[in-house]
Order: structure tokens, then sequence, then C-alpha cells
């Protein structure tokens, strides 16, 4: 059966050292062609990001640690929480609260990037460790509650910034 969650090709063995040699290689060449024939911006924002990420994973676990840069559900969870929870936005809408934080959204985007260096951690067979959404899961859905209720409390306008936006049915 299928699972979106562990999409990733798993390398089994064939018992003929041969064989699994170019069956590796052939898992590398389709994942590698999957890279390639990416969108161009999708290839720039996920490389920025996963720059960030790994960066982070320096600073925070250390030089002498060989598996700092292993992503990890736990590890993705901990960078969200304490990195880009408390990140105020860089570009603000009109009107917007100057200390806004990162919404669940572009922190889904962060996470997708995070996700992508998994697999290509996967394919290339220096991570073992299952899918990292796995665990981000409840945590995201927290997220998405509280970010919906803040905007139900504060009585935030859904229509705003949109095609209907001042719209009336005299016009």
């Amino acid at each position: 059966m299928y699972d979106p969650n562990n999409s990733i090709p798993q390398f089994h063995p064939s018992g003929n050292a041969e064989v699994d040699l170019r069956m590796r290689a052939s898992q590398q060449r389709v994942h590698q062609e999957r890279r390639e024939h990416r969108p161009k911006n999708t290839t720039n924002t996920y490389d920025s990001m996963q720059k960030e990420f790994l960066a982070w994973c320096d600073r925070t676990f250390g030089a002498e640690d060989p598996a700092r840069q292993t992503v990890n559900g736990s590890k993705v969870v901990y960078y969200i929480e304490n990195e880009l929870c408390k990140r105020k936005k860089l570009r603000l809408k009109r009107g917007e609260d100057p200390n806004a934080t990162l919404s669940v959204n572009t922190i889904e985007i962060h996470l997708a990037a995070i996700v992508d260096l998994w697999r290509d951690q996967r394919n290339r067979g220096i991570n073992s460790f299952p899918h990292p959404r796995i665990e981000c899961e409840q945590f995201m859905d927290t997220l998405a509650r509280k970010e919906s209720k803040k905007k139900r409390d504060e009585y935030h306008d859904r229509a705003a910034l949109t095609i209907g936006d001042g719209y009336t049915t005299i016009e």
C-alpha cells in the first residue's frame, strides 16, 4: 500500500552485489532527476531554508556531534518551536501588528523544505530516521488551532485584502 509519509524508495538488497549496485545507482538517478525538474523558485526557496536549518543545527548541536545535521522529527519540532515560532515577519501587510510572528503557512513551507532535506539524506543512505512530519503533525495542528483562535478572538476580517473587500451590491 502507498504511504505518502514514507514515499522514499527504500533499498532492498537482492543478494547479488552487482545488481544491488545498479539498483542503488538507479534510485539515485531518479532522485536527482526529480530535483532537476523541480520548479526553480521551489529549489531556491528550499535551498535557502535548508541552509538555514543546517546552520541552526551546527550552532545548536556543536561541531563535535557527527549526527548534528541529520534530520529527525524531534529535532525539527525543536527547531520550529524555538526558532520559527518566535521569528517576526520580515514583510508586514498594511495595518498588521509589527510584532507579528510567522504564520502557520510559512512554517509549513519551512517544514516542507526540511522534509525534502530528509528525503535527500534518506536517498543517500545517511538517515534511517522515520519521516519527520509524523512527529510534527500534532505540533503543527496545535499551532494552526492557536492561530485560528487568535484570529477569531481579534475579530480578524477574513475578507480583508481580497477581491470582495469594499464591494457592495449597489456598485
